[in-house]
């Protein structure tokens, strides 16, 4: 979703309203399965560590929100701080390109997992 930090009714309705538009295109185009690349997820955090430049979240460097109650782990910000509409824009822009920077695979017949 946008984020914890979004209208959390809105931002799960819309969130389902795309789950679901991705789940047609995949029907439609007969794909059984939906993964983001390696590549797509570190242009994501990338892009939410834009989101959160200049922001007071990047002030608390001990804070949970960047995993710092964690020992070893790495220090970042676990969110995007872009906003709904900002999140929305973004995931059009990945669907209207047919879902770049996913992998999608047909590995079983779409008639083995019939949706109703």
């Amino acid at each position: 979703t946008g984020s914890v930090l979004t209208n959390m009714m809105r931002s799960i309705e819309t969130s389902v309203d795309e789950i679901a538009n991705a789940l047609v295109y995949m029907r439609k185009n007969h794909i059984t399965t939906m993964e983001a690349s390696e590549e797509a997820e570190n242009d994501w955090i990338d892009h939410c560590n834009l989101s959160q430049a200049g922001t007071i979240f990047n002030t608390a460097p001990n804070s949970w929100y960047s995993g710092a109650n964690i020992p070893g782990k790495s220090k970042t910000l676990l969110f995007y701080c872009g906003g709904l509409d900002g999140y929305l824009k973004k995931w059009k822009a990945i669907a209207d390109k047919d879902y770049e920077g996913f992998i999608l695979d047909s590995k079983y017949r779409s008639s083995q997992f019939p949706i109703h």
